[in-house]
């Protein structure tokens, strides 16, 4: 094929200060009129659900000056900043000082931006004349994965796919000599992509960077060796980069509730007629929207079939490996990705590679637009021709192939199809077809874009008022009836999540057993199922099982619950079980669970996983007082007149540490999850506090890796001898334009 710019040079040229403020001013205004309409970013799900209360914990840490390494108030208890997806250490998302709200309109339009001109940028270095590249960035920012996620409340999710198309630009530049320099820039952008929180989406753009290098480099293996090279450098270098957060996680990932298990691993995977919302969407789930609308489609589907041009070869190498992975179990390389590729078995990820293949197909067609030719038509209108047909043998019973787009989606690609094929065809007028071809793909892909807005919203997908009106009944009735002084523990509530969020505790300062989270701590998650008799979800595991809440205002024995929810009302605990106490027996335990379900009095014996210098028989337990709670530490002062334990109706996780009259010990698991501290006989200064243990050295390695970057800038690169990204192959013969 041979490269027409004829689109570029006919334009009108404008100044790079006037296109800046033209895409700043246009991101804010897709923001504020996509997202901050109703339904809007604060009505949506996952939001409301997730990121709105970590929001306010974390803008509340920092006012407070505090680091935020642990959480009180959801789940008896979890680490926060260990948690990736509260995003600690992305610095835009310190806009929160602001105030949540007004930090979530920045990073909306701020990550718009980025991704529009990202996706630009990749388009152009692939070999994409300049209106292709604005229509191929205009299709992923308005594309079904990324607003879709977008709309449904998945913030830091779409944050991070905001760096894909800046990683696979700088994946195309592998190829080129040995430039520390790049590799640096490579371990930056991929460290803050990582940042960003969501780990899946820095896996697959891992995984497809690696794909995209392979694809591009075949069949020359050496230079692909060293592209793949370069790669694993940069990579080991962004872990470096973020060991700060990324050795806190692997303790996280330890004592969650995540089991590996083929099921487990393609949960969630690509039914093979989702492949079609391509073309639309067929269905409310933003895992199955990879729509980037018949425009790009098309000629996308089309330019796959030119492999002898590098980038189309590469794309479609990524492409179709996606969709093995996307199919989970459906296929036979199921069992080599489980086994072997690396973080296959916990991500749940098998859906969400899907991607890559809207992206690849986005740049594919904006590259059969840059180089056309009448046999590159053909190609188009066998594709087409395919692709109908497709709908009717992706499904089981008969369909109508033009559901799959809405009528103002149709009229948007059959008039501006008409006019533009008059253009391209009769008057050889490239740049004017390219135009009615931006003007019908922004009409397509806004109309779906819009529409999403209500197909992902909470209240068409779950029916919940996004308001929850619950949340304001309950703020007034713990301050009327379990007013916080300084240094008191937070009240424990337990609520129904449809009346009011899992995680609201930490808006309105009150500590949960249940959370909304993607990591559920395994001890409480299995303890609080496994006392409420329920078998605890295997796959759902995000929350507690709904059913613990047919049990009544107070479900369990033993958790210091001082209100509950009796299904219309809310009701404090008459006789709430101690928030902490000294246990004067211990005994050990192999299977401590079972004896609670059992009916084991734990206020008589504390069941312990290791011998303690406790008594095994002894008087009942005694209540002691909190003298001052905080976050990450717990003050108490003990008078006892033999050896005890000190138990805590707190999670017990590694890093919690005590010192007991000013001497370190460390905390052990009692009860299944309870945390407890040995104390000697008369009276002690108990203080239990709460130190990450691999943050310290991850630190270390994150400064290191930082300190590293401005060196490598200072490195003198060699000349490049590659060809353009986007030119064909030397073997392959150029095509004339028509």
């Amino acid at each position: 094929m041979a490269a027409d710019n004829s689109n570029d040079k006919s334009s009108v040229a404008i100044s790079p200060r006037t296109e800046w403020i033209l895409i700043i001013v246009g991101g804010l205004l897709l923001t504020l009129g996509l997202h901050f309409t109703a339904p809007s970013l604060w009505e949506s799900m996952d939001y409301t659900f997730f990121y709105q209360p970590n929001f306010h914990f974390l803008h509340d840490a920092i006012w407070a000056g505090e680091i935020p390494f642990w959480n009180p108030h959801i789940g008896l208890g979890r680490p926060f900043l260990a948690d990736t997806q509260n995003a600690v250490f992305y610095p835009p998302v310190w806009l929160v000082v602001l105030g949540p709200n007004v930090a979530l309109v920045l990073l909306t339009w701020m990550h718009h931006v980025l991704a529009y001109v990202g996706m630009r940028k990749l388009a152009e270095a692939s070999g994409a004349g300049r209106m292709p590249a604005n229509i191929a960035a205009i299709a992923f920012v308005l594309g079904g994965p990324f607003v879709s996620r977008w709309v449904s409340g998945q913030i830091m999710y779409c944050c991070a796919m905001a760096y894909m198309p800046w990683l696979f630009a700088l994946a195309q530049r592998t190829f080129e000599k040995f430039d520390w320099r790049r590799i640096a820039l490579t371990a930056g952008v991929l460290s803050l992509q990582f940042f960003c929180g969501h780990p899946q989406i820095f896996w697959v753009t891992g995984i497809g960077m690696g794909l995209y290098i392979i694809g591009r480099g075949l069949p020359q293996w050496q230079d692909t060796g060293k592209a793949l090279g370069q790669l694993a450098l940069a990579s080991v270098w962004s872990f470096a980069i973020v060991a700060c957060v990324l050795l806190p996680f692997t303790d996280l990932i330890a004592q969650g509730n995540r089991a590996d298990s083929e099921t487990f691993a393609s949960f969630g995977k690509m039914p093979h007629s989702a492949f079609l919302s391509l073309f639309g969407t067929l269905k409310p789930l933003w895992e199955y929207n990879i729509f980037i609308g018949w425009w790009l489609a098309l000629p996308g589907l089309a330019g796959l079939t030119l492999i002898g041009n590098r980038e189309c070869r590469a794309w479609l190498f990524v492409i179709v490996i996606s969709v093995v992975i996307a199919l989970g179990d459906d296929t036979p390389m199921f069992a080599f990705n489980y086994h072997f590729l690396p973080g296959f078995a916990k991500m749940r990820f098998v859906a969400r590679i899907a991607v890559l293949i809207p992206i690849g197909l986005a740049i594919v067609g904006a590259l059969w637009f840059t180089h056309r030719s009448n046999r590159d038509l053909l190609r188009l209108g066998g594709v087409a021709a395919v692709s109908v047909a497709a709908v009717f043998l992706l499904f089981e019973e008969p369909v109508n192939p033009w559901q799959f787009s809405r009528p103002i989606n149709l009229l948007a690609f059959g008039l501006p199809a008409l006019l533009a094929g008059l253009a391209f065809v009769k008057w050889n007028a490239h740049r004017h077809a390219l135009t009615l071809i931006l003007v019908g793909s922004l009409i397509e892909l806004g109309s779906e874009a819009w529409s999403n807005k209500a197909i992902y919203s909470m209240q068409n997908i779950s029916g919940i008022d996004p308001e929850h009106p619950g949340q304001y009944l309950l703020a007034d009735y713990l301050q009327k009836n379990h007013p916080r002084e300084a240094g008191d523990p937070p009240p424990r509530v337990v609520i129904n999540s449809h009346a009011v969020p899992e995680s609201y505790g930490m808006i309105y300062d009150y500590s949960s057993p249940d959370a909304y989270t993607s990591l559920f701590l395994k001890r409480p998650w299995d303890y609080l199922h496994g006392m409420a008799g329920i078998t605890s979800p295997s796959l759902a595991n995000t929350y507690l099982s709904y059913d613990v809440y047919k049990l009544g205002a107070f479900p369990w024995p033993a958790i210091a619950q001082d209100v509950g929810f009796d299904g219309s009302n809310l009701v404090s605990n008459p006789s709430p079980t101690p928030r902490a106490y000294l246990s004067f027996a211990a005994g050990v335990s192999a299977e401590i669970l079972p004896a609670l379900t059992n009916g084991h009095d734990i206020y008589r014996t504390t069941l312990v996983e290791m011998p303690v210098p406790v008594s095994t028989n002894g008087p009942p337990a005694k209540p002691v007082a909190y003298e001052h709670f905080k976050d990450n530490e717990i003050e108490l002062t003990v008078n006892t007149d033999q050896a005890a334990l000190l138990v805590l109706t707190e999670v017990w996780y590694p890093g919690w540490k005590a010192e007991v009259n000013g001497t370190l010990v460390d905390t052990i698991p009692a009860n299944y999850w309870m945390r407890a501290v040995p104390v000697p006989e008369g009276e002690s200064e108990v203080r239990v506090f709460y130190r990450e243990q691999k943050f310290p050295i991850g630190m270390m390695f994150s400064v290191i890796g930082l300190m590293l970057l401005p060196v490598a800038f200072r490195v003198r690169s060699e000349p490049t001898t590659e060809p353009s990204p986007g030119s064909p192959d030397q073997s392959e013969p150029s095509v004339p334009s028509p």
